[in-house]
């Protein structure tokens, strides 16, 4: 499992023309305010525009290659394809990660825990484990090739709700890319740092 750092982001908004001008513009200044481009803040970013276009054509490659579209079909449907294919196969991964840490002692699912209630939320999993602070167990998992996060993830208040101010919990993604193998050999882990605690 990776989980990327606090890099660059990018955003894109999509609106019909009329309601584009009826949007407030917070720009210093602009060379014309009827253009679509007065809601911009500034330069564009073209490095991640680049990204942009060939995230755009990488999930069209999966759209093709694991969607199974009809031939000839539409960008769209190319897109839409590749995101049903990754969201049932992270599905899969996070059912069955979820599955393997219900038979750790001593660890909690924060969320929804119930592998047959994986379509309800995302293959993101956040856990906690008896005895063990949330930063020793993801230390133990990026020492042995996982690299999953640990802390509050600015979610500050929703931690001290769940009396986690200070450590937080660990943080596991799980991505279209990764194995069950993999999934297998994290849920080991955090059993062995669980039993070791």
């Amino acid at each position: 499992m990776v989980e990327p750092g606090n890099g660059p982001h990018l955003g894109v908004c999509w609106v019909r023309g009329g309601v584009l001008g009826s949007l407030p513009a917070q720009n210093v200044r602009w060379p014309s305010p009827t253009a679509s481009h007065r809601v911009e803040t500034g330069t564009l970013a073209y490095e991640l525009l680049a990204g942009l276009t060939a995230t755009r054509d990488y999930l069209r490659w999966l759209g093709r290659t694991f969607g199974v579209p009809a031939a000839g079909t539409s960008g769209r449907t190319e897109l839409v394809a590749a995101l049903e294919a990754v969201r049932a196969y992270e599905e899969g991964l996070a059912s069955r990660l979820l599955a393997h840490l219900a038979q750790v002692p001593g660890c909690r699912v924060l969320g929804l825990a119930d592998p047959a209630d994986v379509s309800g939320r995302c293959p993101t999993i956040a856990l906690t484990v008896d005895g063990r602070s949330p930063a020793a167990v993801a230390g133990e998992c990026c020492r042995r090739g996982f690299a999953v996060w640990s802390g509050e993830f600015a979610s500050f208040e929703l931690m001290r709700r769940l009396g986690l101010s200070g450590s937080g919990a660990v943080r596991v993604g799980i991505a279209h890319y990764n194995t069950a193998a993999e999934v297998d050999s994290l849920a080991e882990i955090v059993a062995e740092v669980a039993a070791a605690g």
